[in-house]
């Protein structure tokens, strides 16, 4: 309950922080206690909406979902029943681009987390989480998003530690595949798709391979990352050969 609490307490923050700076031409900046004399007391920041100086585009705005801590927030405490609340607190918080996910990417095995809940295997998604079946998996998470932004388009960071080229390929055609046609062969992963929940295709515009796989606890080195990317690039693109890949090139700062 703390955890849940905290988490959601974070993102109504964030929320309104989002919706304040999108909403208002002006705002002032007052400096905090640890301000010296010789810094101006005042900074005023204005906005003129009528001069443009570099044009913006929206796919910047979204939700870059992380499957571990935020699961807590769309979900009521206790259940694994969608909270409508988030829904009310989003708004119409523009969501034209969003991503499924960062780090815990490389523990979610997505297979695990779609279907009846009574199905899903038992994952571990981080250190500080019991392991538990994800109530809220990939498919609640897009229905949650389309739910707000009916044109929502998505990114997709694939799990290269745990899940096989074969995994990827089936990924593929569960969120983009038309269930009249089984593209992969085998299990007809578009048809399994609609029947949890999500009748059209998703719009996945990227496929990422991996997240900062040089980090944490991996540290792969680049020959490990090419190793691993490659047959799952060739999977990707078996089932959609226009695909469009994101592979990693260093998450080092230097």
């Amino acid at each position: 309950m703390a955890t849940y609490q905290r988490h959601r307490s974070i993102f109504h923050v964030a929320l309104l922080l989002t919706l304040a700076a999108t909403s208002h031409a002006s705002a002032r900046v007052r400096p905090g206690p640890d301000v010296t004399a010789t810094t101006q007391p005042d900074t005023v920041v204005r906005i003129d909406e009528d001069r443009a100086l570099k044009s913006f585009t929206p796919r910047f705005l979204g939700y870059n979902y992380e499957w571990a801590s935020q699961l807590y927030l769309f979900l009521k405490p206790g259940t694994s029943e969608t909270d409508p609340e988030v829904a009310r607190v989003a708004g119409d918080l523009p969501l034209p681009l969003n991503r499924a996910s960062g780090t815990v990417s490389q523990e979610l095995s997505w297979k695990g987390a779609v279907g009846p809940l009574d199905r899903r295997t038992v994952q571990r998604l981080a250190d500080w989480l019991p392991e538990q079946k994800v109530a809220f998996g990939p498919v609640e998470w897009f229905r949650w998003v389309l739910g707000n932004e009916p044109s929502a388009k998505f990114t997709w960071t694939l799990n290269l530690r745990k899940d096989s080229p074969e995994d990827a390929a089936d990924l593929v055609e569960f969120l983009t595949g038309d269930p009249a046609r089984d593209r992969n062969g085998g299990a007809n992963w578009a048809k399994k798709r609609v029947e949890y929940g999500l009748e059209r295709p998703v719009n996945v515009v990227v496929w990422e391979i991996g997240n900062e796989m040089d980090q944490a606890e991996y540290r792969w080195t680049r020959e490990q990352y090419v190793a691993a990317a490659r047959p799952v690039v060739d999977a990707i693109r078996s089932v959609d050969p226009s695909a469009k890949i994101a592979i990693q090139g260093s998450s080092h700062y230097d």
